[in-house]
């Protein structure tokens, strides 16, 4: 998993462990909540530089969520810096 994780372009992952994971491996991530508690943490981190949040799942439309995952796969600078 850890050499998958470090050959990956980017990731798509629930706000947990893994990003941690991610991190150590300089990959970018997209995180998708699922708990509440979890959003203000979410949107520090993407602050800061590392990841970007999408949002809540329960909150999320597909054709946006296409699009926000669409836009950070073509955003190499992006990709470079988180």
């Amino acid at each position: 998993m850890a050499s998958r994780m470090r050959a990956a372009r980017l990731a798509l992952v629930g706000f947990g462990t893994t990003i941690n994971e991610l991190a150590w491996h300089a990959t970018p991530f997209l995180t998708i909540t699922h708990h509440d508690s979890d959003r203000g943490p979410a949107r520090d981190l993407e602050a800061r530089g590392f990841g970007r949040h999408l949002g809540a799942a329960r909150g999320l439309e597909r054709l946006s969520l296409v699009a926000r995952i669409d836009e950070a796969l073509r955003d190499t600078g992006w990709q470079q810096r988180s």
